[in-house]
């Protein structure tokens, strides 16, 4: 009865995610195999080989699905309000069986890692304690900023598939991590902006309670620089081709002139754009990531 009542609460959200499943696990899959590429990760084809990075993708997709689910769950109060229409608030899922999965995904994650190596263990660990500390518990009683948090999470993704790989340069990991830390910390605080009353709701410390919402989108350009700056150093570095600074070049430009409109809105017309261009800035560096496998497989041919 317990399972059955668990595995409909999970299949109910999933089927009412607020993202593309499909498309969230193949965009993760290019992330993954791209930041294993640029630490040289993909240059051995044999069946160890590809066993260990095989093994890696599915540890490290545990973990970003996890990360969703226990997030979910700790919003699920604040979320009544910014965003009634996810499954958690319209009692499509059980808060509680959300979590529990989460969790049970978390410790398939390290077991999983455990079997690649002792740095990929060491850095799923760390991961599985960020997602459970901050998104579950730390998240509303923290007097840290949730944006400044959520970043330092994500950047363990990369550090994981770096791991993996076994070998990277010290300059391409400074400037890869630096390019998601930046990036996602400009997204999450235009999320904050959006999400203001539901933050405040649930005790969310965020830069947009803090120093209101002008002052916040101010920070999330001047953050999305640094990103830029770090994602167009790590294409010119060497260790990417022609095909990252064009999808790099394209992605970001679309994005900055979302960020120019955003400027001229309205207070009330910024609350409402600012959601939008947060989903934007997360395809944004998910789409750079992307990116680096896409041109690990054609730059034989195009350089």
């Amino acid at each position: 009865m317990v399972a059955t009542r668990c595995a409909t609460s999970i299949v109910g959200y999933f089927r009412h995610w607020r993202y593309q499943p499909s498309m969230v696990l193949i965009l993760f899959a290019f992330m993954y195999l791209g930041w294993v590429a640029l630490g040289g990760g993909l240059e051995d084809r044999s069946a160890p080989a590809l066993l260990r990075v095989a093994i890696g993708w599915a540890a490290s997709t545990a973990v970003l699905l996890a990360i969703f689910l226990i997030n979910d769950a700790a919003d699920c109060e604040g979320d009544r309000l910014a965003h009634p229409e996810r499954p958690i608030p319209r009692g499509l899922a059980d808060w509680r069986d959300v979590l529990a999965f989460g969790v049970l995904l978390l410790a398939l994650a390290v077991g999983l890692s455990a079997l690649v190596g002792r740095l990929p263990a060491i850095v799923s660990v760390l991961m599985a304690i960020g997602a459970l500390f901050h998104y579950g518990y730390l998240k509303s009683r923290s007097p840290i900023p949730s944006e400044l948090l959520n970043p330092a999470v994500s950047v363990l993704f990369p550090a994981y598939a770096l791991s993996v790989s076994g070998d990277f340069e010290r300059a391409t990991a400074i400037h890869l991590l630096g390019f998601i830390y930046f990036a996602d910390f400009a997204q999450d605080l235009l999320g904050g902006i959006h999400d203001r009353e539901g933050d405040q709701r649930a005790n969310v410390r965020t830069f947009a309670r803090a120093i209101g919402a002008r002052a916040t989108l101010v920070v999330s350009a001047v953050a999305l620089i640094v990103a830029i700056a770090c994602g167009l150093r790590l294409g010119l570095g060497g260790a990417l081709g022609r095909t990252y600074l064009v999808a790099f070049g394209v992605l970001t430009s679309v994005l900055a002139y979302r960020y120019l409109r955003l400027f001229r809105s309205s207070p009330e017309a910024l609350v409402v754009e600012a959601g939008r261009v947060n989903h934007l800035g997360g395809g944004y560096f998910f789409l750079v990531s992307a990116s680096t496998f896409l041109d690990h497989l054609v730059r034989p041919w195009v350089g």
